[in-house]
């Protein structure tokens, strides 16, 4: 045997729901309804936090790129100073010998 739903407006009086209990039903809702604001506030806050760290890493990582190119220019710099000076001391050493 299936059950049948009931169009609302047929709802007879056996088969409304009670009525006693209605405060207790009503307090129930407004306690879900308060924790489900409360969590979402929380998860509002986390995500907050996240964003704000995100940023801090991002802003971290541009000083940070920043600086290893400045390492790197010094360090391609050194590199052409090094062999100028190789090719120098070179031409001096086959002087010296002569």
């Amino acid at each position: 045997m299936q059950a049948t739903a009931i169009p609302p407006n047929e709802l007879t009086p056996k088969h409304k729901p009670p009525s006693h209990g209605e405060p207790e039903r009503d307090a129930i809702g407004s306690l879900v309804d308060r924790i489900s604001i409360d969590l979402g506030q929380r998860i509002k806050e986390v995500r907050e936090m996240l964003d704000q760290i995100e940023q801090r890493a991002l802003q971290s990582a541009a000083g940070a790129m920043g600086t290893l190119k400045d390492h790197v220019a010094v360090c391609d710099k050194l590199s052409a100073e090094v062999i100028r000076v190789k090719a120098v001391v070179s031409e001096i050493n086959k002087q010296v010998e002569g």
